[in-house]
């Protein structure tokens, strides 16, 4: 008895949206780990800290993106800025969790950064999923 569901609008979304998700996380803890050990083995400024979690987290939402686009295959810019927007949701629970701090504007770039590469990763995955020869 297999019967095929129907597509709902908000089904059609959750798929690629855990799988850009969990990848965008493993690419962003992936830099943050390399970029830490060379604050380690070099003498680096601890003012890089911060362009370097935004760069991290800006790569981490535009391969996130890309795989979300490539498993959804269409609507690469909505599905790449919910992708993108979800690891700001994440980065900014887990921020508030650690840290009793406010709301800076580094906050405010951080979520536009994300949200942006996000929505191009989106774009670039759908339009190098579209290029597959088909036999």
């Amino acid at each position: 008895m297999n019967r095929k569901r129907k597509s709902d609008p908000q089904n059609r979304y959750i798929r690629p949206l855990i799988v850009g998700t969990v990848t965008a996380v493993i690419v962003t803890a992936a830099v943050i780990l390399i970029s830490a050990l060379f604050f380690v083995i070099r003498d680096m400024p601890k003012t890089a800290a911060m362009p370097i979690a935004l760069a991290a987290s800006g790569l981490g939402s535009f391969v996130g993106a890309v795989a979300a686009a490539k498993t959804m295959r269409e609507q690469g810019i909505i599905i790449g800025a919910l992708t993108g927007f979800t690891m700001f949701a994440i980065t900014l629970m887990v921020s508030l969790f650690a840290s009793e701090g406010p709301l800076t504007a580094f906050t405010l770039l951080k979520f536009i950064v994300m949200t942006l590469s996000g929505a191009l990763g989106g774009i670039l995955g759908v339009n190098s999923a579209a290029k597959r020869k088909m036999i």
